[in-house]
């Protein structure tokens, strides 16, 4: 059985709000609950995506795990280490956990040429003792994402590569550093279709050779069908439902992951899914709603006429038919 690379377990991130002066005087302080309770874990060489709506606290869960941004409260563990752990070795911990930014554009140094860019990270975390050893690490790395050819490639800087070029330069630094865990934050939103499916195929190919776990963060439900073996689905800073890729986009069972998916086309113009609608608006995540966050807007509350549950009580993930489900109304 498969190991757990990561582990987070009610893992909280809550932002302070800057007040007006009179809050400063009275010591309030104002939360934005941008991550709230949330568990979950990667298994080696597994693809998990995250998604949900712009704002839900994806990213930010990935910044935490990356110890980029301090956490509010929970655990995480990488690897077996937990990472409020004082023995943990800050060089090898960023070593073994690596990201690719949504921006190919501002993610990489335009100073610097791409043989700099990936001899950076072999420098940083002194994995080559000479010069021919680092210049042969580059070149496998480079040759691993098909920058080719790689004497054209490797003296040039950002400005002069493609928007896809760019990303591979990415993911070449990350890969170079022999990582156990990627996190690919929209990794392929800013790409040209075309582009985006040759990177996408590249890394799922450098996770079969490398049975790399990974972290998918996306807004883009094709994107996560295509790419990962579970899917957990997050509103409002928690998780409402979370299991394997298929049976989630096939059979979703909570209300607001039901509405989601069923904005996903499929490709058999004969398969009509009729598109459910959300009404009003998502709520605020510095007061969120009491008991279901989602409740206001759910169709299944209203058409049982607002339950109190709904109202009052937060539900837990649960299984329910196979899969892991945080609502009352589901049996």
């Amino acid at each position: 059985m498969a190991k757990n690379i990561v582990e987070v377990k009610d893992l909280e991130k809550w932002f302070v709000l800057r007040g007006g002066f009179l809050d400063i005087l009275r010591g309030k302080k104002t939360y934005v609950k941008a991550v709230d309770g949330v568990d979950f874990t990667i298994k080696e060489g597994e693809v998990l995506a995250l998604v949900g709506e712009s704002g839900c606290g994806k990213t930010t869960i990935g910044r935490v795990i990356l110890n980029l941004t301090p956490k509010t409260g929970g655990k995480v563990f990488v690897n077996g280490i937990d990472l409020d752990s004082s023995q943990r070795d800050e060089l090898k911990f960023r070593r073994e956990i690596q990201i690719i930014l949504q921006d190919p554009f501002g993610s990489l140094d335009p100073r610097m040429r791409v043989y700099d860019i990936i001899g950076e990270s072999i420098h940083v975390h002194k994995l080559a003792k000479t010069k021919e050893e680092k210049n042969n690490l580059i070149i496998k790395s480079m040759e691993t994402v098909n920058l080719v050819p790689v004497d054209d490639i490797i003296t040039k800087y950002p400005n002069e590569l493609s928007g896809g070029q760019m990303q591979r330069v990415s993911i070449a630094r990350a890969l170079v550093l022999n990582p156990k865990l990627l996190i690919c934050d929209e990794p392929v939103s800013m790409l040209d279709a075309s582009i985006q499916a040759n990177i996408l195929n590249f890394l799922l190919s450098v996770r079969d050779k490398l049975n790399l776990s990974m972290l998918f963060i996306t807004h883009d439900l094709a994107v996560a069908r295509y790419v990962s073996d579970r899917i957990a689905v997050m509103y409002l800073g928690k998780i409402v439902e979370t299991g394997l890729t298929d049976e989630i986009i096939n059979t979703p069972l909570h209300p607001y992951a039901q509405a989601l998916f069923s904005a996903v086309r499929s490709p058999n113009p004969k398969i009509k899914v009729q598109e459910i609608k959300i009404k009003g608006e998502i709520s605020d995540q510095i007061d969120t709603p009491s008991g279901c966050r989602f409740h206001p807007r759910c169709v299944l509350t209203e058409d049982q006429g607002n339950p109190e549950i709904c109202r009052t009580v937060e539900p837990e993930l649960v299984e329910k038919q196979g899969h892991l489900a945080a609502c009352h109304l589901v049996q």
